[in-house]
């Protein structure tokens, strides 16, 4: 088993410090830019679901702005998948980016 450093993002402690200082504010930003309070709190959920399941992958030194990157990206993602089925409502979201790659 691999050790991680202490200031991990994949150290339960560390991530949950994350979620706690930047989920809210993602939260914010997504509804103001997209206008969708529902679309917004999925999207929120599921950046953090990718960060927690690739928490190795990822910088603590940079991860506010990767957190509002990755929102904004799911976000347009979305949008266009719904553009693609002509406005019909989506009954889940499913984004490109598997939270298992």
């Amino acid at each position: 088993m691999k050790t991680l450093p202490l200031n991990s993002l994949c150290d339960k402690i560390v991530f949950e410090k994350v979620y706690k200082q930047y989920s809210k504010d993602l939260f914010r930003f997504l509804t103001y830019s997209f206008q969708d309070t529902t679309l917004s709190e999925d999207i929120t959920q599921n950046v953090f679901l990718k960060l927690w399941d690739q928490c190795e992958k990822y910088d603590l030194r940079n991860i506010k702005s990767l957190i509002f990157t990755m929102g904004k990206n799911f976000s347009l993602n979305e949008i266009k998948r719904n553009q693609k089925t002509d406005g019909a409502p989506i009954k889940e979201i499913h984004f490109s980016e598997s939270p298992h790659e």
